[in-house]
């Protein structure tokens, strides 16, 4: 296995512990919210835990990913060497992503880097949507870009036989993709 294949392997793994985690805590609070009983203490801290240990990160009691965490970026390409530091923070509903040595525009360029003060790119859920905003130019105030991820959802997947609904829609769900013939899925639910 090549160093792209285990790094590929290993962010695949976090991403499914990280998939989970919020599916466990975004039901745990639902029904806090709903004000039925849940064991949402153990559970929450339980799937800390499990965050820290696949990321390799430490997660603060307010949990905030703290910003020396370790997490590095990586150049893909093999003539460069660069590498940048990444320090992640939620706060206000936005998760904030900041790299050493960039900022906005609104923000001092002496401060503490891994505050979530220095963001350049943030994930927020704005009218139901997920999106995610850029700030890829430190002279403007406003993000240069904002991208709504509806797109990205797992029900928008067409399917490989017809193009319809079929991964989301099983009931519909065309022979094709039901028989997985040419085996297009089989091989995905493994990975």
């Amino acid at each position: 296995m090549t160093e792209n294949e285990e790094l590929r392997e290993r962010v695949r793994h976090e991403i499914k512990a990280l998939e989970q985690a919020y599916r466990d805590l975004a039901w745990m609070a639902r029904r806090y919210a709903a004000g039925r009983h849940t064991h949402a203490p153990d559970t929450v801290k339980r799937h800390i835990e499990n965050v820290e240990k696949v990321c390799g990160i430490k997660v603060e009691p307010d949990h905030t990913i703290v910003e020396d965490a370790g997490i590095i970026l990586v150049d893909q390409h093999p003539e460069y060497e660069t590498r940048r530091k990444i320090g992640i923070t939620e706060d206000n509903n936005l998760v904030s992503v900041e790299f050493d040595g960039y900022n906005n525009c609104g923000t001092c360029d002496s401060a503490e880097f891994g505050k979530g003060q220095r963001t350049i790119a943030g994930f927020e859920v704005w009218e139901g949507e997920l999106r995610c905003l850029v700030w890829a130019d430190i002279n403007k105030e406003d993000p240069t870009h904002v991208i709504c991820l509806d797109g990205a959802k797992v029900t928008a997947r067409l399917c490989e036989y017809c193009g319809g609904s079929c991964p989301s829609d099983h009931d519909n769900a065309c022979d094709g993709f039901i028989g997985d013939i040419d085996n297009l899925y089989g091989g995905k639910d493994e990975q």
